[in-house]
């Protein structure tokens, strides 16, 4: 695996988002800044940080290079797609709310954007043992399917 690590990280300021960030990438330097008029959380790393890498299924996620594997070989994810995923795998076996994952999603990003994006990400992930990684609750959110552990 690459281990180029970030120069930094930007995610919208949500406390509980971010909160689980830190708790789980806690080396580095966490400020507050405003980008394009939104509260965000800018997250700079330091340099001996230890990578965050999470298995779930068959995948392994790298919080830190924002890389996903498949038996050695890596599942190309844009931005957003990543975005998702770590919302989601954040909180495994829990329904998160449509305007929760919008929040993580560049400001002003359209419901169909959300749902191309999850699409996206269902195409690039497929199904682990016929099983899809992201259950959909119409209405509701959706959820990410498998228990997930931090590996490091």
């Amino acid at each position: 695996m690459n281990k180029q690590k970030p120069k930094l990280l930007a995610v919208p300021w949500d406390t509980e988002f971010t909160m689980k960030i830190v708790s789980y990438c806690p080396k580095g330097a966490f400020q507050k800044w405003m980008i394009n008029d939104c509260p965000t959380i800018v997250y700079v790393p330091d340099t001996a940080m230890i990578e965050c890498i999470f298995k779930t299924a068959d995948l392994s996620i790298n919080f830190t290079t924002g890389q996903v594997w498949r038996d050695n070989h890596e599942i190309a994810l844009n931005k957003e797609s990543f975005r998702v995923l770590v919302k989601l795998v954040l909180d495994p076996m829990v329904i998160v709310s449509r305007c929760n994952l919008l929040e993580v999603l560049s400001q002003g990003v359209s419901d169909n954007a959300l749902s191309s994006c999850i699409s996206r990400l269902r195409k690039r992930l497929g199904e682990y043992k016929g099983d899809p990684y992201i259950d959909t609750f119409f209405g509701k959110g959706y959820r990410w399917h498998f228990p997930v552990v931090k590996l490091r």
